[in-house]
């Protein structure tokens, strides 16, 4: 009975989970995002965030490409210490001046210094956080 049901839903998803299994072409991966990054291709990266942002697509998986576009870079970025985030914010200002009314490096920086105060605050209850810890958040 089990095996039936489960073929059941399956037959009845398939169509369903085939329409949203194309995923965009490439660079919507994390090595092809982080060169672009580094490379300060900041016109390719506005344009693959664009494209995720107008296809409306799910992936396999089931999460938007949207999402996954800023995932990946916040992936990229969370790797930074407290010493690189003045790096990056320094390799974000020619982009913010080339793309003054774009999003997608707001969201870029704002996602990284939220990792950068979870870092600093730690995970336990707020009398948990250390006095190096509080001084990192003002």
């Amino acid at each position: 009975m089990l095996l039936f049901l489960a073929s059941v839903v399956v037959a009845l998803l398939k169509p369903l989970l085939a329409a949203y299994a194309d995923d965009p072409p490439a660079p919507m991966d994390a090595k092809a995002l982080a060169g672009l990054f580094d490379a300060g291709e900041f016109a390719e990266i506005e344009r693959t965030e664009n494209e995720a942002r107008q296809s409306r697509t799910i992936n396999s998986s089931g999460f938007w490409q949207l999402e996954r576009f800023y995932t990946l870079m916040r992936n990229h970025l969370k790797r930074d210490t407290a010493a690189s985030i003045d790096k990056t914010r320094a390799k974000i200002a020619p982009w913010a001046k080339a793309y003054p009314d774009s999003s997608v490096w707001r969201v870029v920086l704002a996602s990284q210094l939220i990792d950068r105060g979870w870092q600093a605050r730690g995970t336990g209850f707020a009398s948990t956080v250390t006095a190096s810890g509080r001084s990192q958040l003002e």
